[in-house]
């Protein structure tokens, strides 16, 4: 008997609500649980509770900045094995924003 097929999670972590808006609306549209924090201290709250496949994570953060989520999932064996992906700038060198 074939198990079902559970859907990828995301975890989106942006401290402009704007940006988490669209990747949520995006990613969810094409088939992905997304689960969205805005802040580096709550993000790592979410990865422990949700246990996300992949985290989109953002490095300018007022309270804890994405380096140090970073820091912090490779200190955890229970974590470090997560795949992200940092964003640095909303402005976009090759479009002229």
């Amino acid at each position: 008997m074939n198990s079902p097929i559970t859907k990828p999670l995301i975890l989106s972590v942006d401290d402009d609500q704007d940006t988490l808006k669209l990747i949520e609306q995006l990613l969810t549209k094409t088939g992905y649980n997304v689960v969205t924090t805005g802040s580096g201290s709550n993000a790592l709250l979410a990865i422990n509770k949700e246990k996300p496949d992949l985290i989109l994570l953002d490095i300018m953060m007022p309270d804890m900045d994405g380096y140090d989520v970073s820091s912090k999932l490779q200190e955890n064996k229970a974590t470090a094995y997560i795949p992200y992906s940092g964003k640095i700038s909303t402005k976009c060198p090759f479009l002229g924003a």
